[in-house]
């Protein structure tokens, strides 16, 4: 296996090795993307990553603060890990300018590697930590008892760890309206099911289900997919309710996430079914459709601001660690509203499921 150096960063992503250097020494002269890039990179392939900004005068004042970053994603998906660079992208234009150290590692979602973590955080000396997707508990209670903690998205209310998230209620009624508005009377909700928790489909599905109460909308059972306790349908399974639901008048879904929305697309179109025509799949997140895969109507998370606004609020809770908890709230943007099919008059009075 080739050795894990800058030299190896450089010639994967075509830089030079004083560019990648930089880069992961967060000097301002590079720019934030291409922070984002080398980090991301680095990350995925164990390099570990110790980029610091100092200013002359703080170099005579105090050592920087170390703030660990904890990216929680499969190994099989860390090439598609769209999200956690725009992330690390956001984080690097924010912590430029400031006398800290970024400590990055990805790990499994389900990992108890605790005594690992206890060992990383002690060697680089963590201040605070920012924790990116869903991990185990276990591990987000040993971090979060031990430094200062923002999680990106995840809302996990315990422990004085302060969250950044996009406003899931309104993103995900905004799609719910829209569907509405084109005549969709019939929508459906549907997921994965993860290794780890994931309140952040429940609070989507949550979304769904108040905005379809305010339409008048029927909230139909047959039409909820891989929510209830139990249910636990892989995307085929999944994909056999979906094309049930169809046949009998459902015209749309809400996807709790692009990704999710872009494998059932792909499965339904194999099986001869035309998509948005016969229904609309919805996504989640903005992110850019997989090669091939037609755009599906979704929101755009802003993660970007969220990773600027996850490090400016971690700052504020080392220098006040006792703070009231804080939740705050990022617009999403609707995007591609014009991929939702239109519903013809027939088949709004289709026979409910």
């Amino acid at each position: 296996m080739p050795q894990i150096n800058q030299q190896r960063l450089a010639k994967e992503l075509n830089l030079s090795q004083t560019t990648v250097s930089r880069a992961l020494g967060n000097h301002p002269s590079i720019n934030a993307d291409t922070k984002a890039q080398v980090w991301n990179l680095a990350a995925q392939l164990g390099y570990k990553i110790t980029s610091s900004t100092k200013t002359r005068s703080s170099r005579i004042k105090s050592d920087p603060i170390v703030i660990g970053i904890l990216i929680a994603i499969p190994k099989k998906f860390r090439g598609q890990a769209e999200t956690s660079q725009m992330v690390l992208r956001g984080i690097a234009e924010r912590s430029s300018s400031e006398a800290v150290t970024l400590d990055i590692l990805y790990q499994e979602p389900s990992a108890h590697n605790l005594r690992a973590i206890q060992k990383r955080m002690r060697q680089s000396k963590w201040k605070g930590c920012i924790l990116v997707h869903p991990m185990a508990s276990d591990v987000v209670d040993l971090i979060s008892k031990t430094v200062p903690c923002v999680s990106v998205v995840e809302n996990y209310g315990k422990n004085f760890i302060d969250s950044v998230d996009v406003d899931q209620i309104e993103s995900v009624g905004s799609i719910v309206r829209r569907l509405h508005e084109n005549g969709h009377r019939k929508i459906g909700f549907l997921s994965w099911v993860y290794d780890v928790p994931t309140p952040w489909v429940y609070h989507r599905f949550g979304a769904y289900v108040e905005n379809l109460f305010k339409l008048g909308l029927d909230l139909s059972k047959s039409r909820i997919i891989n929510i209830e306790a139990g249910e636990e349908l892989n995307p085929e399974e999944v994909s056999d309710r979906v094309i049930h639901a169809i046949e009998h008048g459902t015209t749309a879904f809400v996807c709790a996430a692009d990704h999710q929305a872009y494998d059932i697309q792909e499965i339904l179109q194999k099986r001869g079914l035309k998509i948005p025509e016969q229904c609309t799949l919805t996504g989640f997140d903005g992110l850019t459709p997989p090669n091939g895969s037609e755009q599906v109507p979704t929101i755009r998370v802003p993660y970007d601001e969220i990773g600027r606004s996850t490090f400016h609020q971690l700052l504020h809770r080392i220098e006040f660690p006792t703070a009231p908890r804080r939740h705050v709230l990022v617009d999403g943007e609707p995007y591609a509203n014009d991929r939702m099919h239109k519903i013809s008059k027939y088949r709004k009075t289709a026979t409910a499921v």
